[in-house]
């Protein structure tokens, strides 16, 4: 996950519920609907930065009306640091497992960095031997998924948290999905195919490589739908992308 995200300006999100913060720092529960949900709407993150596995988004019951919103970690508890609690730096967007392990315990990872090195700290890609017997059998569980970072103390600390190799193990038919796109699809085909629609469809031309493959295929999207990391990455391992 870990794209760098150039933050929208707060002018063009908070109009006057900017001095509402600022007369009551600590509201995090008033405000949370009212301008969270558009700071990180705005961001076009969808998914839990922490795993990328599942939406962030949880279901709240308010006078007897249901009503779905972004689901939000503190990267520091908001026990421990209350006056961050609002803080837009401070701010996951988590699904309800990840935000339920980390609770107040460190994590390494931050969406959030100045640092071009700290982009894209995690990878995806299938074992050789695995994808063989996966087209020999047609048995997705013969499919073997690693992830992998430079940063070593990063990784470990992000297994340890949020045990995204164990969650991963449940979604391996979605790899072997991408394992027979790349059997019907090459580069100079897709890229063939999305000539012939571009000209059709001209106003979808950033879409339509989206709808072949069926999934966000550009890096900035990776948080719009859930395991969309994991499957660019197998993509461009197998020359799809």
């Amino acid at each position: 996950w870990g794209l760098l995200y150039n933050v929208p300006s707060q002018s063009n999100i908070l109009v006057s519920p900017a001095t509402e913060l600022r007369r009551c720092p600590l509201s995090y529960d008033k405000i949370r609907n009212s301008i969270l949900s558009i700071y990180i709407s705005k961001l076009g993150i969808r998914t839990c930065v922490y795993c990328n596995a599942q939406y962030a988004i949880s279901i709240k019951r308010d006078k007897g009306d249901y009503t779905s919103s972004f689901q939000i970690d503190h990267y520091l508890p908001k026990s421990k640091y209350p006056y961050l609690a609002i803080s837009f730096f401070n701010l996951q967007p988590s699904c309800g497992h990840c935000n339920q392990l980390k609770s107040k315990n460190k994590s390494l990872f931050n969406l959030y960095t100045k640092r071009t090195s700290d982009v894209q700290p995690f990878r995806f890609n299938v074992n050789r031997l695995s994808l063989l017997q996966f087209l020999l059998t047609a048995d997705p569980d013969n499919l073997k998924i690693n992830i992998t970072s430079t940063n070593s103390s990063l990784m470990e600390n992000h297994e340890k948290r949020f045990h995204v190799k164990v969650k991963y193990e449940k979604h391996k038919e979605e790899a072997g999905d991408i394992v027979l796109l790349s059997r019907f699809y090459n580069r100079a085909y897709l890229n063939q195919l999305h000539s012939q629609f571009s000209s059709i469809m001209p106003h979808f031309r950033n879409q339509i490589l989206n709808m072949l493959l069926g999934f966000p295929v550009m890096e900035e999207d990776v948080h719009k739908r859930p395991l969309t990391l994991m499957r660019q990455d197998i993509a461009k391992q197998l020359n799809v992308l």
